[in-house]
């Protein structure tokens, strides 16, 4: 009896570990994280069309990184970073349709998956420049045709 009571205890400890555990990712979405554009912003339109440009800009910012390395490597490296970023869109995509849905149709979802783009669409030009940038820096906008 005595270990039926410290199993049914345990187990109210780590659901209420898993309930706050459960709350308080609940507040660490792509537009509340510390390096989120539009934070200052507090009422739900002009958040959207806050993170709206955001996400623009930050697209706009991805395409000009990638014409950049493009230029700068052969062309098979170019179809590989093709695919890969055909990849990379389509989880994109899917991840923050995912972060949009969790808000079940309310008022959240629109800005939180702008955000979640933009977020995502950042850390991605990072780790393209992380990867690629000293092609561009060593070969410029020359396309190679032999170095791999």
């Amino acid at each position: 009896m005595l270990s039926q009571r410290r199993k049914s205890s345990a187990f109210r400890a780590m659901f209420l570990l898993a309930l706050l555990g459960g709350m308080a990712s609940a507040h660490a979405q792509h537009m509340n994280a510390a390096d989120a554009p539009c934070r200052a912003m507090t009422q739900n339109h002009p958040l959207v069309a806050c993170l709206a440009a955001a996400e623009k800009q930050a697209d706009l910012q991805r395409a000009s990184t990638y014409r950049q390395i493009t230029d700068a490597v052969t062309s098979q490296t170019r179809m590989e970073l093709d695919r890969s970023e055909r990849a990379w869109t389509a989880y994109r995509d899917a991840f923050c349709d995912t972060e949009y849905d969790s808000f079940a149709g309310g008022s959240g979802g629109p800005p939180a998956r702008l955000a979640c783009l933009e977020a995502l669409t950042r850390h991605h030009i990072a780790d393209l420049q992380t990867a690629f940038h000293w092609r561009v820096e060593k070969f410029g906008g020359t396309a190679l045709s032999n170095t791999p």
